[in-house]
């Protein structure tokens, strides 16, 4: 029979992911993306590599999400001189004042 895209992903992707636990090393705190998500207890985090659509999740996650976002954004305009902590509105976006 035929799988959706989806389907295929899910059932091919279990052993294969299985496998790969296996042979790399732990990766503490951090979660397979296949994993159900845990909405209370969860922190997204984003490991932005150059050209590859960063920039464009941090803007959804930030914009539509209304996630708080820490990056370098909440330096500038003077606040990387901050002494405590901040939630900004800055660009019609929060960010925390750290780099």
């Amino acid at each position: 029979s035929e799988l959706n895209g989806s389907e295929h992903l899910t059932k091919f992707s279990a052993e294969e992911r299985l496998v790969e636990k296996l042979h790399s090393p732990d990766l503490y705190g951090l979660k397979d993306n296949w994993d159900p998500i845990e909405i209370d207890s969860e922190i997204p985090i984003l490991w932005h590599v150059p050209k590859t659509g960063g920039t464009t999740v941090q803007d959804i996650a930030g914009a539509c999400h209304g996630k708080v976002i820490a990056c370098e954004i909440g330096v500038k305009y003077g606040h990387s001189k901050d002494t405590k902590l901040k939630i900004l509105q800055l660009q019609r976006q929060s960010y925390v004042n750290v780099d």
